[in-house]
């Protein structure tokens, strides 16, 4: 008969390898993977920032497919460009990135209920980055920077 003891070793280095493997994942389908080979942020971030922020990814390996980053995101902003991590439980797979605003195209998008902004990244075309008008507007004007601005679609 087994010792159950073994068992909880065993359980939990199942759960720590499933769930690495959900986020890395998450992370190749919604473009973060993508974004982190030219924008990855070693360093500390000093600026504008929102925690439990909410997002959707588009454009990673599954074109098409959305990655919905709900309450988990830490998105802020300084003069020189915009910063996104997640949280620290989803953070296998998603490196903290630091994207110059010289990079970053931001468009408003009008929906029946919300309106957004959808925030496109120029080295990396297809990958999109939706979040709502309002968390937006706080970013850009934390940014100081009157070169960075909305386009009203």
């Amino acid at each position: 008969m087994v010792d159950p003891v073994w068992l909880i070793p065993l359980f939990v280095a199942f759960f720590a390898s499933v769930w690495t493997g959900i986020l890395t994942l998450a992370s190749r389908m919604g473009g973060w993977a993508r974004l982190a080979s030219a924008y990855r942020c070693d360093g500390r971030f000093d600026g504008f920032r929102m925690r439990f922020a909410s997002g959707e990814f588009r454009g990673g390996a599954f074109l098409g497919l959305p990655c919905n980053y709900g309450g988990c995101l830490t998105l802020g902003s300084n003069r020189d460009g915009m910063y996104l991590a997640v949280l620290l439980p989803f953070r296998p797979g998603h490196p903290a990135l630091f994207i110059p605003w010289r990079d970053v195209t931001a468009r408003v998008e009008r929906g029946w209920l919300l309106t957004s902004v959808t925030f496109a990244f120029d080295r990396f075309s297809p990958v999109r980055l939706r979040v709502s008008r309002r968390l937006a507007e706080r970013l850009i004007l934390a940014t100081e920077n009157s070169d960075t601005m909305l386009i009203e679609q």
